[in-house]
């Protein structure tokens, strides 16, 4: 059986510190083949909460997958915004813009889907896009491994809680629907809006996204994160923050069977 945890927007910078001390000690109980970092390490994208973000990461030891969120590009600064988005988080994290992770029972693959600017005028700081480059670099992975189960994680979900594409999800999500069905893939994993939540694409995908890890800007929902236990089959757990530690959320337990 492969444990995979997938955390995103911790907002280093606007961080709770107890339920920072909290997730660490439940990430290392948890005991993890992998972690996702979907993205939002930071608040503003300064080198201070880099460092913060980095030393917290440092603090579990297994491989990890760790991508920028729109967050983690900085706002006002207009010229590193244009020429270099992605320097700052890269002199922390210094990662390719596709990576994976494989073995008998998963292939995941992350992609950065954060952007220095978009077209849509109403959130052109904050969309996210996926460049075809890197989905066809991710589904060339995926359709020559052998692993039970196939994942795509990025920062910007696919589709939103009413499973209606667009809004706040990633603009050219649809697109990608088919050709990620194609290569094998049963599951997109993402963040961004802190609110986890469950939703079936075509019948096929299954886009699940989890709420803030560990900041103080949550929505509708406490801080939480997902726990991810492959083998036979398929199980998806939420943890979620409630009081002083993490407890896991029965009633968000999905099945699937794996592929």
């Amino acid at each position: 059986m492969t444990t995979i945890a997938h955390i995103t927007d911790l907002h280093f910078g606007r961080e709770d510190p107890a339920v920072v001390d909290a997730l660490s000690s439940d990430l290392i109980a948890l005991r993890p083949d992998v972690l996702i970092v979907g993205g939002d390490l930071t608040q503003r994208a300064r080198h201070e909460q880099f460092k913060n973000a980095r030393a917290f990461l440092d603090s579990i030891d297994c491989p990890k997958l760790i991508i920028p969120g729109n967050h983690d590009v900085p706002l006002w600064n207009f010229g590193l915004r244009l020429a270099r988005p992605f320097w700052r988080f890269s002199r922390y994290f210094p990662t390719g813009r596709v990576q994976f992770f494989e073995n008998q029972d998963v292939c995941v693959a992350t992609v950065n889907s954060a952007r220095r600017f978009s077209g849509r005028i109403n959130g052109f700081w904050k969309d996210g896009v996926l460049r075809r480059a890197d989905l066809a670099t991710a589904c060339s992975r995926f359709a020559t491994s052998k692993s039970r189960v196939k994942i795509l994680a990025t920062h910007h979900p696919f589709v939103m809680p009413d499973a209606r594409f667009g809004g706040n999800a990633a603009l050219n999500a649809r697109r990608a629907v088919a050709p990620l069905i194609n290569c094998g893939v049963s599951l997109v994993l993402g963040g961004h809006l802190h609110h986890a939540y469950a939703v079936m694409i075509d019948g096929r995908l299954l886009s699940v996204q989890a709420s803030t890890a560990c900041s103080t800007r949550t929505r509708v929902q406490p801080c939480g994160y997902t726990a991810i236990r492959v083998g036979e089959v398929t199980e998806i757990r939420k943890r979620t923050w409630s009081e002083n530690s993490f407890v896991e959320s029965h009633l968000e337990v999905i099945a699937t069977e794996s592929c």
